[in-house]
């Protein structure tokens, strides 16, 4: 704009004459200064247009730009959300269909790819037992332990080799694993925290293999790949199989935030009853006239604060009839009394509420889980799909694959189905009306797809939503009827106007004749 404005202003490139100019040269730069000004006029319209199509052109490219921003902007917020993530999981793979040697996504994505790996991981756990299992006889004999007779190597002298061979066939196996999870993602693979610790897993084996002495004991970096076995719980959230174990490792994180809080409250509560029975308690164990023995199993159980937090909880919940026939046989009979009421008021009464709660709040969390939501939808559907298509089956009798109104009121006539369909939640009082609502085609036939989806419209009962569309529904039809009614109204006002004044014009010209 600033190019157009300088543009339109007058050529001030030639100043006026003045005292010390001749006068041939002031007609020389008037007819210069006139000059230019006439190519000036000439030219204004075609600089202009120029220039405005030049400041029009950019603006347009910088607005697009801009959207082009946002748009990605959009994208990666998109991408990042939680809820984006969830949906997507499923979707990945198709997304990455196209089969590349260099970047193998579609295999890193593939169910059988986790589920092959997690079946490796669990064979390497039960590998490593039966190791520890085939050392532990070395270290029975070394201490002379009962039934240990003979050493390892003199029991099975080739498992030495099994071990040895089946070691480098499961550290080939997660080596490759880890070659193409970094061939796929790149530099993202360093962004998943189990990725990293794979890879220095990984690192830490063939440095072991290569050197043949470590500077550390490799048998605890044999004991940190038992970690992988957590990587089963996210195969359980991605493999539709695993849906027992998916609820009960989400009930378990869900359980998190109620567990502190009730670990907070047992602590406070056996801390208030330790601190009480320990004071107690010491005037017995400092009392020299009690017996020595009696004064030093008190102590055992209630001696100081650790003691006496220890044989509360062992009172609470695990075996509480020791520590009471303790107190009552050598302290003093009435002390049946506390260990007794403690047992009832806390640790039944008040342990079946902390358990109850604990339990509901935890399938709270677990019920809210997306992952856990989305799989009951579709297990509800499915098996929605299966029921509906065995009951066409058993109505078909023609096996046309199309039910026509006749098989279909043959086959509810029986009140046993009537009776399944209602188990569905779909309860039948007139077959007529319910079959003009499923066919939606009008053809008076019914295929396996319109019954799928007409039940699963019509099954439960009323939901908020339903009643609010409807309600909805009823003012705008309310609303349509008065608008018509005045309508009507103001119609019926000018036909009784024009029929008014066409009478009265009438009774005018017959007077005037």
């Amino acid at each position: 704009l600033e190019v157009l404005q300088l543009a339109k202003q007058p050529d001030w490139s030639v100043q006026a004459p003045s005292d010390s100019v001749s006068p041939k040269q002031t007609q020389e730069l008037t007819s210069a200064a006139s000059s230019r000004s006439n190519m000036h006029g000439i030219g204004e319209a075609s600089i202009d247009a120029h220039l405005v199509n030049e400041v029009e052109q950019e603006l347009e490219d910088e607005e697009d730009e801009e959207e082009e921003r946002k748009r990605q902007r959009a994208a990666a917020k998109k991408e990042q959300s939680e809820l984006s993530n969830t949906l997507s999981r499923k979707s990945k793979i198709s997304k990455n269909s196209k089969k590349s040697f260099w970047k193998p996504v579609w295999i890193i994505n593939s169910p059988l790819f986790e589920l092959g790996y997690a079946m490796c991981i669990m064979l390497h756990a039960v590998l490593m037992a039966a190791e520890l299992q085939y050392r532990a006889m070395d270290v029975g004999y070394k201490v002379s332990y009962p039934h240990f007779t003979q050493t390892s190597h003199q029991a099975y002298p080739a498992l030495e080799h099994v071990f040895n061979i089946s070691e480098w066939i499961f550290g080939v196996l997660f080596l490759i694993e880890a070659i193409l999870k970094l061939m796929a993602l790149r530099w993202k693979y360093f962004r998943e925290l189990w990725n990293c610790f794979d890879c220095i897993l990984c690192v830490f084996w063939i440095a072991d293999r290569a050197l043949e002495n470590m500077p550390f004991d490799t048998s605890m970096l044999r004991l940190l790949r038992l970690a992988r076995l957590i990587r089963l719980v996210k195969l359980a959230r991605t493999v539709q199989g695993f849906d027992a174990l998916a609820v009960m490792t989400t009930s378990l994180h869900g359980s998190i935030h109620a567990l502190i809080w009730v670990a907070v409250l047992l602590v406070l509560v056996q801390m208030t009853f330790a601190l009480l029975l320990s004071q107690v308690l010491f005037f017995y164990i400092e009392d020299e006239s009690q017996p020595v023995e009696d004064r030093r199993d008190v102590f055992e159980y209630f001696g100081n604060f650790t003691r006496a937090m220890l044989s509360m909880f062992e009172i609470t919940l695990g075996n509480w009839p020791p520590v009471a026939r303790l107190l009552q046989e050598k302290v003093s009979p009435w002390l049946v009394v506390f260990s007794i009421g403690h047992k009832i008021i806390f640790g039944f009464a008040c342990l079946a509420v902390i358990n109850g709660v604990f339990m509901q709040e935890t399938f709270k969390v677990a019920q809210q889980d997306d992952q856990i939501m989305l799989r009951t939808v579709e297990t509800k559907k499915n098996a929605h799909r299966r029921k509906m298509k065995m009951f066409f089956q058993h109505a078909n009798e023609d096996e046309d694959n199309i039910l026509s109104i006749d098989e279909w009121k043959d086959v509810l006539s029986e009140e046993k189905v009537k009776h399944w369909f209602a188990a569905q939640g779909l309860s039948i009082s007139d077959p007529d009306l319910l079959w003009k609502i499923l066919d939606t085609s009008g053809d008076r036939q019914l295929d396996l797809e319109e019954l799928i989806q007409g039940t699963a419209r019509l099954q439960g009962f009323a939901k908020s939503l339903d009643l609010a569309i409807l309600n909805m529904e009823q003012k705008t039809l309310q609303t349509q009827t008065e608008e018509i009614m005045q309508n009507v109204a103001l119609i019926r006002q000018q036909t009784a106007m024009l029929l008014r004044n066409n009478y009265d014009r009438t009774c005018e010209q017959t007077l005037r004749a």
